[in-house]
């Protein structure tokens, strides 16, 4: 019998019988919802046992609403219910007094006598008498699959073998059809089932294969492995060859699937497809997916991708075995040649010729004077606009000498060519975010032409032509003209790409072969080929313009090829797909779509940008559309949310600082400054001083401003703390930096600092030349005296005996403890072993009395004991 069931039938607890809510019935779900809210809140102000509080006739109406509307039975009045009650109390404390199964503890009269009144005083029906209880048809199916359960555990193996067995096959058959399963009369009929059959192969494989681990081309050599395998891969309906030596002549011939080729050989691609087994798997794999290689792994191994590979895992194998600075490990000729080469092979522009000459280059770089460094260092002393600040001829100079550093990339001579073209590209900038089409329709503009014909020429480009119309007569351009002019006669001829090509293939197909091959994509010559195998083809157009646009599919799509390919694609597949690529982003698109883009377009904080009317107005239908509860009427109201009059104090504050850089404790002495950051800090609900004089004598505030420009100084001032203490402005920093730390010794001055160091460096030296126990080498006067000093320079206590400190070691951890650990330290693996060693017992057990812990008489029986824990444990489980 399953305990599960039998416990469904019995209550666990008290507060289950008489507070659990019933089964919903059929009073409505507001109207028990309303009843449980009103009974929760009455029992939230009326704490106490439950057979106390409903001694008041309000709990108890509410109580009975709530189990009512839940459609569990309820006495009509406080005294039948706690009868009830105490007819449950009675069966409960029986029935922890008889554990056991309920079918065989119900056995006992007595316990019979309080389950069935426990039952009929809750309303539910019940049989007279024990026997007829027992009898019922659920009861009788609880033994049989008791009985099935036992069965089977003493009878292991396939399902279809051991229910060979008469009496297996008799309880199978009968917990079965009490299911309401069709099971046959005869274990020959069921056995023969084709699905039973497949089922049997299946397990008679499995436990075979699980005695038999390996690589399944070498236990299949054994012949009742072959049998059984065979039979298995049969009865799933699936074809394979009459012997073992046939498959493994088939499975040799055959390409190995790449996936599975490739997880077994680990490494660089160049260096793995060596092995013949590889290249064939790689090419196969390609080949399907429509990617055409080399006919060699020669050929393909000397194209610029992979020697650009190849370069660049030989120079980062090596780098990982020669760590340390880069200027420093170059200096190996190795070294240098694999990095000369990964440059080379990176396309990189300029390769310095010896490591003496990069190493001069790397070095003025990063040198303080450097034109890097210098530019940065004068731009921050000079704010505003980068057009402004360069017409200074200093400011000129030197962000002409950091853009052209190592002569990387073309700069202009001077500081007019660079403001032309800086305009250009700003102007070309501006309109381009107003007119964000595709580039061949939005040059139709004049406009737009023109700014970008002068931001060519700006740049240097001398192959742009002076009028729109000669520009798209331009080779690169024809792939737009190919693509209007098929959107053109598609337009006219709407319907699936195979339908409409098939029906009016002298003018489509011409239209649609040059647009693919405009853009380099390829297709069959003529319309014949490519309809045998239209889905194909199209779904290999799609995957190779894809493969030269990277980035997300919303941006991709923008080109209109790339949307005309995406569309025949997801149509090709039957499925269904808008017509442009505006509905189709429309679609895509989550709700407020209007406000997203405008906000996008305008930046900055919300509480400034919603001023413009428009903005607000937008925002304000996104809320309602949203369903969200307050929503403002006016911006007015708005402002005067506490999250927006957080979000508009710190916005001013930051604009502020941003202009009054430095510590705080000095740009806060201005009045202004210090007006908006205590409005910011109340807004945000911090505390702060009433004064600007009152919080710069705070001790918080020295505390952070010391820390802060403490780590500032020392991020300057590398090296030793030791030598760059000597500096008087670090000690005074260190010092007011250490002397809010409760675990620091604070010292008077870097002399006592370093008396102090070197007590602990005087004690680390002689520990290294005393190892052992500290216990035991501080019984030397010299390393007592030592140990101690140290300990008093770190500001900890220590008694003024060694005496003194081995009583308190021996009280915090007693000797027995110190030797078993260094025992145990030079006797590893699981303690029952190492423990039957007598030495390791003796100190074990010493270890464990003088703790006053529970310990065994012998080794003998603390192996005993474990091995019962364990068992039980697991029984347990």
């Amino acid at each position: 019998m399953n305990p599960a069931r039998d416990s469904i039938c019995e209550p666990t607890s008290v507060k289950m019988v008489s507070e659990a809510p019933g089964v919903p019935s059929s009073p409505s779900t507001e109207v028990r919802t309303a009843a449980l809210k009103a009974w929760r809140a009455w029992r939230k102000d009326n704490k106490g046992p439950l057979e106390e509080v409903l001694q008041n006739p309000a709990g108890y109406s509410l109580y009975k609403a709530m189990k009512s509307s839940a459609g569990g039975p309820v006495p009509n009045t406080f005294q039948q219910w706690l009868q009830q009650n105490e007819h449950a109390k009675r069966w409960l404390a029986w029935r922890q007094g008889c554990p056991g199964q309920l079918r065989e503890v119900l056995a006992d009269p007595e316990g019979w006598r309080l389950f069935s009144t426990m039952k009929r005083e809750k309303g539910q029906p019940v049989p007279d008498t024990y026997e007829e209880w027992r009898d019922l048809p659920e009861h009788k199916i609880v033994v049989s699959r008791r009985t099935w359960s036992a069965w089977r555990r003493a009878h292991p193996g396939p399902l279809a073998a051991t229910l060979a067995d008469p009496e297996g096959w008799a309880l199978y058959r009968q917990i079965k059809v009490s299911d309401g399963k069709d099971v046959p009369e005869r274990y020959e009929d069921w056995v023969s089932h084709p699905t039973v059959r497949k089922q049997a192969a299946m397990e008679a494989w499995t436990q075979w294969r699980h005695e038999h681990p390996g690589q399944l081309a070498k236990v299949l050599a054994d012949p009742q492995g072959w049998t059984l395998y065979k039979a298995m891969v049969e009865c799933g309906d699936k074809r394979i060859e009459a012997t073992y030596e046939e498959w493994m002549a088939k499975r040799d011939a055959s390409p190995t699937s790449w996936a599975v080729w490739r997880k077994s050989h680990r490494g660089p691609l160049n260096e793995v497809l060596k092995d013949p087994a590889g290249w064939a798997a790689f090419t196969a794999y390609n080949t399907k997916k429509g990617v055409s290689l080399p006919a060699t792994y020669e050929e393909w191994v000397q194209l610029p991708e992979q020697q650009k590979g190849a370069a660049s895992f030989k120079w980062s194998s090596w780098r990982k075995t020669h760590k340390g600075p880069l200027a420093e490990v170059l200096a190996d000729p190795e070294g240098w040649a694999l990095y000369v080469n990964m440059l080379e092979k990176g396309s990189h522009a300029r390769i310095h010729s010896s490591y003496a000459e990069w190493l001069e280059a790397y070095r003025a770089a990063k040198s303080p004077g450097s034109s890097a460094a210098q530019w940065r260092q004068w731009r921050k002393a000079h704010e505003g606009p980068l057009e402004q600040v360069l017409a200074d001829p200093e400011g000129w100079k030197l962000y002409a000498a950091h853009m052209q550093r190592g002569g990387r990339r073309a700069f202009p001579g001077d500081f007019d060519t660079w403001l032309r073209i800086h305009q250009a590209e700003a102007k070309w900038i501006e309109w381009r975010r107003v007119h964000s089409g595709p580039l061949n329709k939005e040059l139709a503009d004049p406009e737009g032409w023109e700014l970008f014909r002068l931001r060519s020429a700006a740049r240097g480009n001398t192959t742009v032509p002076a009028t729109y119309a000669e520009w798209m007569k331009l080779p690169e351009q024809q792939v737009f003209v190919a693509v209007d002019a098929w959107a053109a006669w598609r337009q006219t001829h709407p319907g699936p790409l195979k339908d409409v090509l098939q029906a009016d293939g002298a003018t489509g197909w011409v239209l649609y072969r040059a647009m693919l091959r405009a853009a380099d994509l390829d297709l069959p010559d003529d319309l014949a080929t490519w309809l045998q195998d239209s889905g194909k083809h199209i779904k290999l157009a799609w995957q190779a313009w894809r493969d030269k646009h990277k980035g997300p599919l919303r941006r991709v799509l923008a080109d209109h090829l790339g949307w005309v390919l995406f569309k025949n694609m997801v149509e090709s597949s039957g499925a269904s797909i808008e017509q442009t690529f505006e509905e189709w982003a429309q679609s895509k698109a989550p709700s407020g779509n209007e406000w997203i883009n405008w906000r996008r377009a305008h930046k900055g904080p919300l509480h400034e940008v919603l001023q413009d009317p428009e903005g607000w107005k937008l925002y304000r239908e996104n809320l309602v559309r949203k369903n969200v509860v307050d929503v403002p009427q006016s911006f007015e109201d708005f402002l005067q949310q506490p999250d927006q009059q957080k979000a508009a104090a710190t916005s001013k504050w930051s604009s502020w600082r941003r202009v009054h850089r430095g510590p705080l404790v000095t740009v806060l002495a201005d009045k202004e400054g210090w007006q908006l950051y205590v409005n910011m800090m109340e807004k945000l609900g911090h505390k702060i001083c009433s004064s600007f004089e009152e919080w710069s004598s705070s001790a918080q505030m020295h505390k952070g401003r010391a820390a802060r420009e403490w780590r500032a100084w020392r991020r300057v001032h590398k090296g030793p703390l030791t030598t760059v203490l000597a500096d008087p402005d670090g000690w005074d920093l260190y010092k007011a930096w250490t002397a809010g730390a409760s675990n620091r010794m604070t010292h008077n001055s870097y002399e006592e600092w370093c008396i102090q160091k070197e007590k602990g460096r005087e004690w680390r030296d002689w520990r290294t030349k005393h190892p052992g126990q500290l216990r035991t080498v501080l019984a030397d006067p010299e390393g007592w005296e030592l140990f101690r000093k140290y300990n008093e320079a770190r500001n900890r206590s220590v008694p003024a005996r060694f005496a003194e400190w081995l009583e308190q070691q021996q009280q915090q951890n007693p000797v027995e403890k110190e030797e078993w650990l260094a025992w145990r330290q030079n006797h590893a693996g699981k303690l029952s072993d190492v423990l039957a060693d007598p030495e390791g017992w003796k100190l074990y057990r010493k270890m464990k009395e003088t703790a006053r812990e529970p310990v065994a008489a012998s080794y003998v029986e603390w192996l005993q004991a474990s091995r019962n824990v364990a068992v039980n444990g697991v029984a347990q489980a």
